[in-house]
């Protein structure tokens, strides 16, 4: 019991080192040559450092997680308005939109007829008036946090002098004077504007939007939610005039810039929804052997290899390299439709040697795939289809309430296209924007197709409107 047990120190140096691996803290390595362990090293101190990484990755996929669901309900509400959310100017019309002013409607359409595009938006004001329905989808204070985080204002040298005479924004200058944040955050035309950006969203407390906008820049202020508190009260005291507030929001809405990021982020949200709602399609629901399915899949197998498939159909035409991806799909949807298209009429968008080397002739075996992507592409209305209404009376009657309600604008187009697709890819389409499909509306798009005729000019106009839109918000 009393024996000695003699250990060799060259076994104790290996074990410490196959125990506490690699040091992730910075300090240095050099103790272990020479067999000698400071006081203040665990040989387990490796463990601290997996749990802080542990700790940095949950907080990543929380803020991760955070801007999914904000990006998410952004992207409800532009659909809810009949706006494309990869617009650049989504951000500022949903901020207006959704704003504590009384004349936020006629702030939105002054601003929406300053825009360039502003031929292409055409916004659901019914939806827009009733802001309640708006904010069910948008309101939390951590969504609109997440929101204007991607927004910044930019000042032309030429319009500074003007936008710094505006009396509102000169005023909560002097507010973060009166309140003491003026020796914290240097007290900018662009600062103003950005804190009076973010104290504007309807039904959230401007001092706690104020005070965590400001948390961002320096999270090292002193008595911040008291500071915030007494300048959003002395800012209030002054803006009485619901004219002037307007006229000074209009100006900070026409100098929102939004990052780049932005539209990378909601195309990627875009692509993965549809990823997901695609896997689930093809997702099967009957376990159980079928006869059908084995005679279908002997089918398969005895297909010849070559089809006529987008990629070939590509190669036939011989684009070149600077005709773009959704250009040349486009020009296949185009080719796959029903209805002949004169492609002389869309000069201003195609050149002339790309549309006299076209051959618009019928094609045999329809890649249905591409005609879904174009047909998933059209993310907004301009309301230039005369039939329309009547294509949502007739033909989605077959739908119980809550599910026709719940269409947008967007949808019931893409449902419209789908109508007049060719009978091979026709069911399939329309099970990609609505996976109901019943005989009462298989019998009513019937009856449609042979009363109304194919709008396709309209339907190529939303889809050109759609591309040059994102190209827009892309660049």
């Amino acid at each position: 019991m009393n024996e000695v047990l003699h250990i060799d120190p060259h076994l104790i140096e290996s074990l410490s080192l196959a125990v506490g691996g690699i040091n992730m803290t910075g300090t240095s390595n050099r103790h272990s040559r020479h067999g000698k362990v400071p006081n203040n090293t665990s040989a387990f101190s490796g463990s601290g450092n997996i749990r802080r990484r542990n700790q940095t990755n949950e907080k990543q996929d929380i803020i991760h997680d955070l801007q999914v669901s904000t990006l998410r309900k952004f992207c409800a509400v532009c659909e809810a308005l009949n706006i494309d959310p990869l617009s650049p100017h989504s951000v500022s019309i949903m901020v207006i939109l959704l704003s504590r002013y009384r004349d936020r409607i006629m702030v939105a359409r002054s601003f929406i007829n300053m825009l360039p595009e502003a031929n292409h938006i055409m916004l659901t004001w019914e939806v827009a008036e009733d802001i309640s329905f708006l904010q069910d989808k948008f309101s939390a204070l951590s969504d609109w946090n997440t929101l204007l985080a991607y927004a910044f204002v930019e000042i032309a040298d030429a319009e500074r002098e003007s936008v710094c005479s505006e009396p509102y924004i000169a005023g909560f200058i002097n507010s973060l004077h009166i309140a003491g944040l003026a020796g914290v955050f240097t007290p900018t035309a662009e600062l103003s504007m950005m804190c009076i950006l973010h104290m504007s969203p309807a039904n959230t407390p401007s001092s706690k939007m104020l005070e965590r906008f400001l948390t961002q820049r320096n999270a090292e202020c002193r008595e911040l939610e008291v500071k915030c508190l007494r300048s959003v009260a002395h800012f209030t005291d002054q803006t009485n005039n619901d004219e002037a507030s307007a006229r000074t929001f209009l100006c900070i809405a026409r100098h929102v810039r939004i990052r780049a990021t932005f539209q990378e982020d909601v195309r990627y949200l875009l692509m993965s929804q549809k990823e997901v709602h695609r896997q689930q399609q093809d997702v099967k629901t009957v376990t159980r052997p079928r006869l059908r399915d084995w005679v279908q899949s002997i089918h398969k197998d005895n297909v010849l290899e070559y089809q006529q498939t987008f990629e070939s159909w590509c190669c036939q035409n011989k684009f070149s390299n600077t005709t773009g991806l959704n250009v040349q799909r486009l020009l296949y949807f185009i080719n796959a439709q029903t209805v002949p298209v004169d492609l002389t009429e869309y000069d201003e968008y195609f050149t002339s040697s790309l549309t006299s080397r076209m051959s618009l002739k019928s094609i045999e075996t329809i890649d249905v795939d591409v005609v879904i992507t174009v047909i998933s592409s059209l993310r907004m209305y301009l309301k230039n289809i005369q039939h329309l209404i009547d294509f949502r009376v007739q033909c989605l009657d077959g739908l119980n309430i809550s599910t026709r309600k719940a269409l947008s604008l967007a949808q019931i187009v893409q449902l419209y296209v789908c109508c007049f697709q060719h009978e091979s890819i026709r069911d399939k389409c329309w099970k990609s924007v609505l996976p109901v499909l019943n005989h009462s509306i298989q019998n009513a798009c019937v009856k449609f197709r042979a009363a109304y005729p194919y709008e396709i000019q309209s339907v190529i106009r939303t889809a050109i409107a759609c591309h040059v839109s994102s190209t827009v918000g892309s660049s």
